[in-house]
């Protein structure tokens, strides 16, 4: 059904009166953010750093843009829509559409709410990750010899020495693998405004934090490792130094963005200043693309094709520039694998049900 269906009619489908000003889940989502947020800040103030606020201008700044482009997307598709109807009212019609949409108080506080989560927990993980480069990078060469050996005696780059020979299809992979956090701030703003039900949310939003925290704090600490792109400069030796030139050969002719942004972050970590961005097993990257697929297969065939197809290209993009040892991406997988059967296990506790979505049309 639509996603403006019945907007003129209650928000809130359930009758039964609730226990919590909040619903089902979100108090626990909450608990979590700002949990991390909380921790964040005190391991920032111990090692000296300052959080950057600029996380959550951005952030706001980033979900504005987006949301300006649905509303001018949707408006348009609502005007065709009363051009085949002929309507003979059809400003009034999509006007009152999107007013009733847009001014729903219990969608409003939903969007608030998940953009509180999710701009508390990126306060307190920015920090947080910095744990993973204290005790250094003692893993790389390890992962090297594994997925040369996992791979028939190869590493995966040599085996896609045909693509580097076409220089376009490198440069269009390395603009969708920094498409990333632009689809997962669409992610966001799609649960925010009431897209997928109540469950669905929720399980995305426990499953991005849990994946996060487990992968990029915890296993990344113990399983430090920097990744291909600065193999060579930490002094492991030349396995990737035909990767590396080949992608500079590359660079050359046809702008990657990943080189430039490698080389910042390279800088940043030898000039002593932050180390927190140099982090490699898991591949949160992978990770995150694989809970945006798992949140779009109950869309029908084509939000699976889109969301497996965004996952196959990050994960070939992590490798293909550089960014990732490719058992990066597979342990990524496993774990957001985990941590969505669990976030389905607490979201069944919690008794959160997809009928109870925000609006009749959610459904």
């Amino acid at each position: 059904m639509s996603l403006f269906a019945d907007t003129s009619k209650p928000a809130l489908r359930s009758a039964a009166p609730r226990r919590s000003a909040l619903p089902a889940g979100d108090g626990t989502l909450l608990i979590i953010a700002l949990g991390t947020a909380l921790v964040g800040q005190a391991v920032g103030v111990f090692s000296g750093r300052r959080t950057d606020m600029g996380v959550v201008t951005s952030v706001l700044e980033d979900l504005a843009l987006l949301g300006l482009l649905a509303f001018a997307v949707v408006s348009f598709i609502l005007f065709i829509d009363a051009a085949r109807r002929r309507s003979k009212t059809p400003a009034r019609d999509i006007l009152t559409t999107l007013f009733g949409f847009l001014f729903d108080a219990a969608r409003l506080m939903q969007f608030a709410r998940t953009a509180a989560i999710f701009i508390l927990f990126a306060i307190g993980f920015g920090e947080l990750k910095g744990l993973a480069a204290i005790g250094g990078f003692a893993w790389d060469e390890s992962f090297m010899h594994l997925e040369r050996w996992l791979h028939f005696a190869r590493l995966p780059h040599e085996w896609l020495r045909p693509v580097y020979d076409w220089p376009l299809a490198v440069q269009i992979v390395n603009f969708i693998y920094n498409l990333w956090y632009f689809v997962i701030i669409g992610v966001v703003l799609a649960i925010g405004i009431g897209r997928g039900g109540l469950e669905n949310r929720f399980r995305f939003l426990f499953a991005f934090m849990a994946s996060w925290l487990i992968g990029g704090v915890l296993i990344a600490s113990v399983f430090s490792s920097a990744g291909p792109c600065f193999y060579g400069r930490l002094g492991f030796g030349g396995d990737y130094a035909l990767l590396m030139a080949r992608l500079g050969a590359i660079d050359l002719t046809h702008n990657l963005y990943a080189l430039s942004t490698q080389n910042m972050l390279w800088e940043s970590y030898a000039g002593g200043v932050n180390a927190s961005p140099i982090s490699a097993f898991p591949s949160l990257h992978v990770a995150t693309a694989t809970l945006i697929a798992l949140f779009a297969w109950p869309s029908g065939w084509l939000g699976r094709m889109a969301g497996l197809a965004f996952l196959a290209t990050i994960l070939f993009g992590s490798v293909l520039l550089g960014w990732h040892y490719a058992v990066d991406g597979y342990a990524g997988i496993l774990i957001a694998l985990c941590a969505w059967k669990v976030a389905g296990f607490v979201s069944a506790r919690l008794h959160i049900d997809n009928d109870q979505g925000l609006v009749r049309g959610d459904r």
